[in-house]
Protein backbone atom coordinates (compact mmCIF):
# COMPACT_ATOMS: atom_id res chain seq x y z
CA UNK A 1 0.00 0.00 0.00
CA UNK A 2 1.24 3.70 -0.74
CA UNK A 3 1.77 6.09 2.00
CA UNK A 4 -0.16 9.44 2.00
CA UNK A 5 -0.18 12.41 4.39
CA UNK A 6 -2.48 15.11 5.28
CA UNK A 7 -1.30 18.59 4.78
CA UNK A 8 -3.03 21.86 4.74
CA UNK A 9 -3.87 22.94 1.16
CA UNK A 10 -1.76 26.03 -0.25
CA UNK A 11 -2.64 28.39 -3.08
CA UNK A 12 -0.06 25.88 -5.32
CA UNK A 13 -2.33 23.07 -4.97
CA UNK A 14 -5.02 24.49 -6.72
CA UNK A 15 -3.78 22.82 -10.12
CA UNK A 16 -3.96 19.41 -8.86
CA UNK A 17 -7.31 20.22 -6.88
CA UNK A 18 -8.99 21.21 -10.11
CA UNK A 19 -7.88 18.02 -11.81
CA UNK A 20 -9.06 15.51 -9.36
CA UNK A 21 -12.33 17.59 -9.08
CA UNK A 22 -13.02 17.74 -12.72
CA UNK A 23 -11.72 13.49 -13.21
CA UNK A 24 -13.65 12.71 -10.05
CA UNK A 25 -16.98 14.21 -10.99
CA UNK A 26 -17.11 12.59 -14.42
CA UNK A 27 -15.95 8.85 -12.82
CA UNK A 28 -18.70 9.50 -10.22
CA UNK A 29 -21.36 10.94 -12.28
CA UNK A 30 -21.38 9.78 -16.47
CA UNK A 31 -24.41 8.49 -17.03
CA UNK A 32 -26.21 9.92 -14.01
CA UNK A 33 -26.54 13.75 -15.12
CA UNK A 34 -27.14 15.37 -18.34
CA UNK A 35 -23.35 16.60 -19.54
CA UNK A 36 -23.95 20.02 -19.40
CA UNK A 37 -23.12 19.23 -15.13
CA UNK A 38 -19.76 17.87 -16.33
CA UNK A 39 -18.77 20.55 -18.57
CA UNK A 40 -16.57 22.28 -16.18
CA UNK A 41 -13.48 23.63 -17.70
CA UNK A 42 -9.85 22.52 -15.18
CA UNK A 43 -8.79 25.82 -15.47
CA UNK A 44 -11.56 27.49 -14.51
CA UNK A 45 -11.32 25.25 -11.53
CA UNK A 46 -8.02 26.17 -11.13
CA UNK A 47 -8.49 29.73 -10.75
CA UNK A 48 -11.70 28.90 -8.03
CA UNK A 49 -10.08 27.24 -6.04
CA UNK A 50 -6.16 29.28 -6.09
CA UNK A 51 -8.83 32.35 -5.53
CA UNK A 52 -10.39 30.40 -2.36
CA UNK A 53 -6.90 29.11 -1.05
CA UNK A 54 -5.27 32.52 -1.34
CA UNK A 55 -8.62 34.31 0.47
CA UNK A 56 -8.39 31.27 3.03
CA UNK A 57 -4.76 32.02 4.30
CA UNK A 58 -5.81 35.30 5.98
CA UNK A 59 -9.67 35.14 6.65
CA UNK A 60 -9.50 30.84 7.48
CA UNK A 61 -12.62 31.11 6.90
CA UNK A 62 -12.75 27.17 5.63
CA UNK A 63 -10.65 24.07 7.06
CA UNK A 64 -8.64 22.59 3.67
CA UNK A 65 -6.88 19.84 3.93
CA UNK A 66 -5.03 17.66 1.09
CA UNK A 67 -3.58 14.42 0.74
CA UNK A 68 -0.03 13.84 -0.70
CA UNK A 69 1.52 10.59 -1.73
CA UNK A 70 5.13 9.90 -1.82
CA UNK A 71 6.09 11.70 -4.51
CA UNK A 72 4.62 14.99 -3.07
CA UNK A 73 1.45 14.45 -5.62
CA UNK A 74 -1.95 15.82 -4.15
CA UNK A 75 -4.68 12.91 -4.42
CA UNK A 76 -7.47 14.27 -2.42
CA UNK A 77 -8.57 17.27 -0.66
CA UNK A 78 -11.52 18.11 1.68
CA UNK A 79 -12.60 21.39 2.60
CA UNK A 80 -15.06 22.09 5.86
CA UNK A 81 -16.53 24.97 7.46
CA UNK A 82 -17.27 26.22 10.97
CA UNK A 83 -21.26 26.13 11.17
CA UNK A 84 -23.89 23.58 8.89
CA UNK A 85 -26.90 24.03 6.60
CA UNK A 86 -28.79 22.47 9.45
CA UNK A 87 -29.21 24.08 13.15
CA UNK A 88 -28.14 20.85 14.63
CA UNK A 89 -24.68 20.53 13.45
CA UNK A 90 -21.57 23.09 14.37
CA UNK A 91 -19.66 22.16 11.38
CA UNK A 92 -20.03 20.86 7.23
CA UNK A 93 -17.74 18.86 5.20
CA UNK A 94 -18.36 20.84 2.20
CA UNK A 95 -16.18 19.03 -0.78
CA UNK A 96 -14.51 15.73 -0.82
CA UNK A 97 -12.75 14.62 -3.46
CA UNK A 98 -10.07 11.76 -3.89
CA UNK A 99 -8.36 10.94 -7.63
CA UNK A 100 -10.69 8.13 -9.11
CA UNK A 101 -6.89 6.34 -9.36
CA UNK A 102 -6.34 6.72 -5.36
CA UNK A 103 -9.91 5.90 -4.59
CA UNK A 104 -10.75 2.28 -2.10
CA UNK A 105 -7.40 3.49 -0.13
CA UNK A 106 -8.57 4.61 2.75
CA UNK A 107 -7.47 7.95 2.14
CA UNK A 108 -11.16 9.59 1.77
CA UNK A 109 -11.95 8.35 4.87
CA UNK A 110 -8.19 9.86 6.88
CA UNK A 111 -9.70 13.58 5.85
CA UNK A 112 -12.71 12.81 6.62
CA UNK A 113 -11.57 11.99 10.34
CA UNK A 114 -9.00 14.41 10.40
CA UNK A 115 -11.45 17.29 9.61
CA UNK A 116 -13.54 15.99 12.40
CA UNK A 117 -10.88 15.91 14.89
CA UNK A 118 -10.08 19.53 13.99
CA UNK A 119 -13.80 20.60 15.11
CA UNK A 120 -13.84 17.95 18.27
CA UNK A 121 -10.85 20.09 19.36
CA UNK A 122 -13.00 23.31 18.64
CA UNK A 123 -15.79 21.85 20.80
CA UNK A 124 -17.85 21.51 17.86
CA UNK A 125 -18.98 17.35 18.02
CA UNK A 126 -20.87 17.23 15.37
CA UNK A 127 -20.91 17.02 11.47
CA UNK A 128 -22.79 17.45 8.79
CA UNK A 129 -22.49 16.70 4.37
CA UNK A 130 -24.83 17.16 1.88
CA UNK A 131 -24.74 14.31 -0.73
CA UNK A 132 -26.59 13.79 -4.26
CA UNK A 133 -28.78 10.54 -3.58
CA UNK A 134 -27.80 9.59 -7.31
CA UNK A 135 -24.24 9.59 -6.04
CA UNK A 136 -22.76 5.67 -5.72
CA UNK A 137 -20.77 7.04 -3.27
CA UNK A 138 -23.46 7.83 -0.54
CA UNK A 139 -22.57 4.36 1.35
CA UNK A 140 -19.03 5.61 2.27
CA UNK A 141 -20.42 8.27 4.59
CA UNK A 142 -23.15 5.78 5.91
CA UNK A 143 -19.85 3.17 6.72
CA UNK A 144 -18.08 5.88 8.39
CA UNK A 145 -21.97 6.31 10.67
CA UNK A 146 -23.18 9.20 9.43
CA UNK A 147 -27.04 9.19 9.26
CA UNK A 148 -29.36 10.04 7.21
CA UNK A 149 -30.81 13.54 8.26
CA UNK A 150 -32.77 14.88 5.66
CA UNK A 151 -33.37 15.57 2.31
CA UNK A 152 -33.99 18.70 0.37
CA UNK A 153 -34.19 19.31 -3.86
CA UNK A 154 -30.95 20.04 -5.25
CA UNK A 155 -30.79 21.94 -8.81
CA UNK A 156 -27.43 21.33 -10.64
CA UNK A 157 -27.11 23.16 -13.85
CA UNK A 158 -30.54 23.03 -14.06
CA UNK A 159 -30.71 19.25 -13.71
CA UNK A 160 -33.42 18.53 -10.86
CA UNK A 161 -32.38 15.97 -7.90
CA UNK A 162 -32.07 15.31 -4.20
CA UNK A 163 -29.33 16.00 -1.91
CA UNK A 164 -29.27 13.70 0.98
CA UNK A 165 -28.02 15.32 4.24
CA UNK A 166 -25.75 13.25 6.35
CA UNK A 167 -24.78 14.21 9.91
CA UNK A 168 -22.54 12.88 12.76
CA UNK A 169 -23.92 13.16 16.19
CA UNK A 170 -20.61 12.34 17.68
CA UNK A 171 -17.47 13.14 15.76
CA UNK A 172 -15.44 11.76 18.88
CA UNK A 173 -16.73 7.71 17.34
CA UNK A 174 -16.27 9.25 13.40
CA UNK A 175 -12.64 10.06 14.70
CA UNK A 176 -11.61 6.70 16.28
CA UNK A 177 -13.67 4.70 13.42
CA UNK A 178 -11.36 1.90 11.73
CA UNK A 179 -11.53 -0.05 8.21
CA UNK A 180 -12.31 1.59 4.76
Amino acid sequence: MDKFWIRSAVPNDAQRMAEILVTAQRAVFSGLVPEKCLDFPVEESRRNWRETLIENESSQEFLLLVAENEAGLVIGYGMWSEGSRHPDFASELRVLMVDPAWQRQGIGRLLVQRGATFYQKQDMGTMLVGVLKINPNTVFYEQLGAELVEERPYTWEGFQTIEWLYGWNNLERLINRRGR
